[in-house]
């Protein structure tokens, strides 16, 4: 998609939201597609970067409970892990909540869990009694048992989960380039719209373990998501 658009593009996966905020503003790298939230409180701070498109409108995450946790109302009470302080998951998943009439510290206790893996074994051990997860992560979890609770981005519509940045400067000297970018990422939501069955066996032949069972429905909630982004990414 991106060598269509005259675009020479290494992809490389970045763990953490202010390792990525600081590359982007060292010059180290030239795009982000990352956190609506995590990029919008770095430039609050002072970080001379810029939104310049819309990549997945909707929050994907989902509030899992334990095994024996059937209703949202049963968390009253309750301790609900997060990855760790000052991220998306603890705002959206508080955000969440309050829209959904629970009080922090008051109707429930927030934990930082760490990762997936930790948040699972938490849930698993009755250390918390609930916690945000992936799409990905809920497929595969609500085969093992765990319900399905609360989805985020439903709760939390007016805000944009993932957006492509670019820094300041970047902005200004290559406007060109930025537009090339982007109708790269629109030209990959319509073949996600218009083609599913084509994005499926190109992940499996990328990845030949992944399991289709679990990217086919994904791949459902991933259309929905980016048709809403369309607009911002012809812009």
């Amino acid at each position: 998609m991106f060598a269509a658009e005259g675009l020479e593009v290494a992809p490389v996966y970045v763990r953490g939201g202010p390792v990525v905020i600081a590359a982007l503003v060292s010059g180290d790298m030239d795009y982000a597609i990352m956190a609506g939230v995590t990029a919008v409180t770095a430039i609050s701070r002072g970080a001379d970067l810029v939104v310049v498109g819309g990549h997945t409108s909707q929050i994907d995450q989902v509030l899992m409970g334990a095994k024996a946790v059937s209703t949202l109302q049963d968390l009253k009470g309750k301790t609900i892990g997060v990855t760790g302080s000052g991220g998306v998951t603890e705002f959206a998943t508080v955000e969440a909540l309050t829209r959904n009439g629970f009080a922090r510290d008051k109707d429930y206790k927030l934990l930082y869990s760490g990762t997936s893996p930790v948040r699972v074994k938490a849930l698993e051990s009755g250390i918390i009694q609930a916690a945000p997860f992936s799409a990905t992560e809920r497929v595969v979890m609500e085969r093992q048992g765990f319900p399905a609770l609360l989805e985020i981005g439903k709760a939390l519509p007016e805000f944009p989960f993932v957006v492509v940045v670019a820094n300041r400067q970047k902005v200004k000297s290559k406007p060109a380039e930025i537009v090339s970018l982007l109708k790269g990422i629109r030209n990959a939501i319509y073949l996600i719209q218009g083609d599913r069955e084509k994005v499926l066996a190109a992940a499996a032949k990328k990845e030949p373990a992944s399991d289709i069972s679990i990217l086919r429905p994904l791949s459902k909630l991933h259309r929905r998501h980016l048709l809403d982004s369309l607009d911002q990414a012809k812009h």
